[in-house]
């Protein structure tokens, strides 16, 4: 079998187990809104009790449709590659792709590209209605330049956050048992991404040393493009940034993978 036969055959099946998971995708979209309606209740007794009619320097429009889009693209930009590939380190299966022509990130990659290509598709149609009903309703509008600009920035962060995940993922070299270490990490990196709150409240110290960091452009970033946070001429070099970093993960995965290897080899795989 060809390579590019190989990679399409991947990419089918994470199409595939996309589609025989659904359930659980379905129920993954349902468990943002019990956080996020959570929120919306926080951020309203806090708007109520502001003089300014502004918190962190957010309008209280612009907050909560921050929430609202928060809750929804940081679930399009779960990789969630990291248990599948621990699984692999953990059970062995990871000796079947070492002896095979096919590379085993191409091929988890390929397997990505197929389980987001369904998510991204039903996710576009989640935000799509949100735009139209706030819109409609004279709460949140969006310059069409923005939406093009945000679609770009979304995929660079996808790429970004897969990267973050198989780096993560990588812990099972070391730990068996490497579940709570990626609750633990999934988490911190969801907060630093800007996924929980805006990075504003963390206050400027911490936003300064979070722009030297890849979090904040899978989450934070995109989100301020929509509302308006980011002018224009920024935009353009932070979508240069977010291409540096997946460069620079890419680098540090295949570093980090190799020494993994080597313990994995040295202890019989």
């Amino acid at each position: 079998m060809k390579k590019k036969e190989m990679y399409l055959r991947s990419f089918q099946i994470g199409l595939q187990n996309s589609m025989e998971y659904r359930f659980n995708f379905i129920l993954s979209i349902f468990s943002t809104i019990v956080p996020t309606i959570t929120q919306l209740f926080l951020w309203n007794a806090m708007f109520e009790s502001s003089a300014t009619g502004r918190v962190y320097g957010y309008t209280y429009s612009s907050m909560i449709m921050y929430t609202i889009l928060a809750g929804v693209v940081s679930k399009l930009m779960a990789a969630g590659c990291e248990w599948s590939v621990a699984a692999d380190i953990r059970d062995g299966g990871l000796n079947k792709y070492i002896v095979k022509p096919i590379g085993y990130f191409r091929y988890q990659f390929c397997c990505f590209l197929g389980q987001k290509s369904v998510q991204s598709a039903v996710f576009t149609v989640i935000l799509a209605i949100i735009l139209v009903v706030a819109k409609a309703n004279s709460f949140f509008s969006v310059a069409p330049v923005r939406l093009l600009y945000f679609a770009a920035a979304v995929v660079l962060g996808i790429l970004i956050n897969m990267f973050l995940g198989f780096m993560v993922s990588a812990v099972a070299f070391w730990i068996t048992e490497a579940w709570s270490a990626f609750l633990i990490l999934g988490l911190a990196i969801n907060i630093a991404s800007g996924g929980v709150f805006p990075l504003d409240i963390f206050g400027e110290k911490v936003v300064t040393v979070l722009k030297f960091l890849p979090f904040q452009y899978t989450v934070y970033f995109p989100i301020n493009i929509l509302n308006g946070n980011i002018v224009i001429g920024d935009i353009f070099p932070s979508l240069c940034i977010q291409v540096a970093w997946i460069v620079i993960l890419a680098f540090m995965l295949q570093l980090l993978w190799k020494i993994g290897l080597r313990k994995y080899e040295a202890v019989g795989g």
